[in-house]
């Protein structure tokens, strides 16, 4: 699906063809989706696919989804759940920006929360996996419901402005290193 190609349209569903295996960048942008499951076979959501789609309240990303681009479900503030596939490869920063995500399980094998992944978010709690090395620049920032985070041992670099903005995070455990 090509860049921009439903921007903005009052689209609340779609059938997806099974040989689907990029949506480019802005493709739903500002669309009035509500749910979307996509493709076995998608490998790709380029930026801001999604972005702005503020009725989204459910995806259901197939195991195949090898990256997720910058800002792809930024502004999608009804969303307040996503299942990350196993095999995911690359997460682009702000990805999740400004989403109703309250939680999220983090793929392990990453060594980088990217940059603005959850800036402005709902998120409430959060884990960082083992094997996370570097938190990335204002990747909490404006999280204003996260009341506590765990950063594990094998984290040695918070980037600047990570936390910032998160009025209400009382608890929050660091790694000794």
């Amino acid at each position: 699906i090509g860049r921009a190609a439903f921007q903005y349209l009052p689209l609340r569903s779609i059938e997806w063809p099974s040989s689907l295996e990029v949506i480019e960048e802005d493709a739903f942008l500002g669309s009035e989706l509500e749910r979307v499951t996509l493709p076995e076979g998608l490998k790709e959501i380029g930026e801001q696919a999604f972005d702005d789609c503020n009725k989204l309240t459910e995806v259901n990303l197939p195991s195949t989804l090898k990256k997720i681009g910058n800002r792809a479900f930024c502004g999608c503030t009804a969303l307040t759940s996503i299942l990350l596939p196993e095999h995911l490869e690359s997460i682009g920063s702000g990805a999740f920006r400004r989403t109703g995500l309250t939680t999220l399980k983090f793929p392990s094998h990453f060594d980088k929360i990217p940059d603005e992944l959850f800036y402005g978010s709902k998120l409430t709690s959060f884990v960082i996996p083992e094997g996370v090395k570097v938190i990335g620049e204002r990747a909490f920032s404006g999280c204003k419901y996260l009341t506590d985070i765990t950063i594990p041992e094998g984290v040695t670099e918070i980037q600047a402005e990570a936390f910032y903005g998160c009025s209400n995070l009382t608890d929050m455990v660091l790694p000794s290193t």
